[in-house]
């Protein structure tokens, strides 16, 4: 929202929020899949969806005060963020554009709570399942750390914009989000027409939710698809990264697939690169890392405490 939150009461909200979203928004929930069957629990206030409603009610109120104060307070118009830079193309748009259609409050307020939930809960997940690979395949830990010290040094910082020159590093950040598959399922789509599929027509108007672990643990598109290998993103000498296929969708596909992704990689490659550059991570003595998952909005892997042990150099 621009800026960070300090009141003690809004920072819980945001919490509480999250934590609900997590649970309730989840595409493999039945209240997903079933039309009608959310809003029935809603109204009967059944299956935890009174309080659910009651929060997110009340996030979305504090959303739209954080818009109106970047319309009306000085200092919150001056910060260079999301919300002032849409308020100002909107101001931009004259009322016969057509553009107007797409460019509203009614949708800054959903982008706004879309961005927050994909740019908290994936990332932080994402960074979890990172984590413990490392304590898996040590060996990956140390050919990451190498790379990390002879390209960028104890003192430099990675460049998303120059991840071609760590192209091991970037291939086990991409690794790791195929292997791992965070977001399951897509968000809701609905198709736009009547569509063909295998002798099955998809009747115009059906939602449609995407099973993006099943695309990324497909054995017709990737070679031993269970096992987690940063070098199917490499060439043969492991000097240049490849680009994935379409067949990797981690931020869904299409116009519609997540806005935040740019963003997403660049701190997921900061905060992973990093992390292993100044700090061993391994497991407790006698334990494995752990990777059961717990359902909803992201794949979160099951608590687990790991050890992180500063780098001499």
């Amino acid at each position: 929202m621009g800026r960070q939150l300090k009141d003690a009461d809004e920072l819980k909200l945001c919490i509480e929020f999250l934590e609900d979203a997590f649970v309730f928004t989840s595409p493999s929930n039945a209240t997903s899949v079933v039309p009608g069957l959310r809003r029935f629990c809603e109204i009967f206030k059944i299956a935890g969806y009174d309080r659910y409603s009651k929060i997110n009610r009340k996030f979305s109120e504090l959303v739209i005060q954080q818009i109106n104060r970047h319309k009306t307070v000085a200092d919150y118009k001056e910060e260079g963020n999301f919300i002032n830079s849409y308020l100002q193309t909107l101001s931009e748009l004259s009322e016969s554009e057509s553009k107007k259609r797409y460019f509203s409050e009614i949708e800054l307020h959903g982008h706004v709570i879309g961005l927050f939930l994909g740019g908290t809960d994936n990332i932080f997940s994402s960074l979890m399942w990172l984590f413990r690979l490392m304590c898996q395949h040590k060996d990956v830990q140390d050919k990451v750390y190498k790379e990390l010290m002879e390209v960028v040094g104890k003192d430099g910082r990675v460049n998303y914009n120059e991840r071609d020159r760590i192209p091991y590093t970037f291939a086990v950040v991409i690794e790791g989000q195929r292997h791992g598959s965070v977001m399951h399922f897509n968000t809701t789509r609905f198709a736009s027409q009547d569509i063909p599929v295998q002798g099955y027509i998809i009747p115009k108007g059906t939602e449609i939710i995407a099973n993006m672990w099943a695309i990324h643990h497909d054995p017709d598109y990737w070679d031993e698809p269970d096992a987690f290998r940063p070098e199917r993103f490499l060439s043969a000498d492991g000097k240049q990264f490849i680009k994935p296929t379409i067949n990797f969708v981690p931020f869904s596909v299409g116009r519609r697939n997540c806005p935040g992704e740019t963003i997403a990689w660049m701190e997921i490659l900061h905060y992973f690169a990093e992390t292993v550059k100044n700090f061993e991570i391994f497991t407790p003595p006698g334990l494995k890392p752990e990777f059961e998952i717990v359902n909803g909005l992201v794949a979160r892997l099951v608590p687990q405490a790991l050890c992180f042990r500063e780098r001499k150099y």
